[in-house]
């Protein structure tokens, strides 16, 4: 989540949101407190002490791995996408 910090433009550039999620709560972005409770199928297993979930524009899981995921590797996963490919064409 540190990482992510200051990286709102590369964020909204991707069109990110990232969750932080704790015991079935969630909080959005940086926030790292908690507040809302909430469960999902596709983001939250009780089972995983950690994993990271990557959800296309589209509602796909694009990628679920239970490994420290760079913010290099997350942006070239997104920036592989063929929406995303498109989208950098047409700018």
């Amino acid at each position: 989540m540190d990482e992510f910090k200051g990286e709102q433009k590369e964020l909204d550039d991707r069109k990110m949101i990232i969750f932080y999620v704790n015991n079935s709560l969630y909080s959005l972005s940086a926030d790292k407190v908690p507040s809302i409770h909430w469960e999902h199928p596709l983001l939250f297993d009780k089972r995983k002490d950690f994993e990271v979930v990557l959800i296309g524009l589209d509602g796909g899981v694009k990628l679920r791995q239970s490994t420290i995921l760079s913010k290099k590797a997350l942006y070239d996963k997104i920036d592989s996408m063929p929406m995303r490919r498109a989208e950098l064409q047409e700018n």
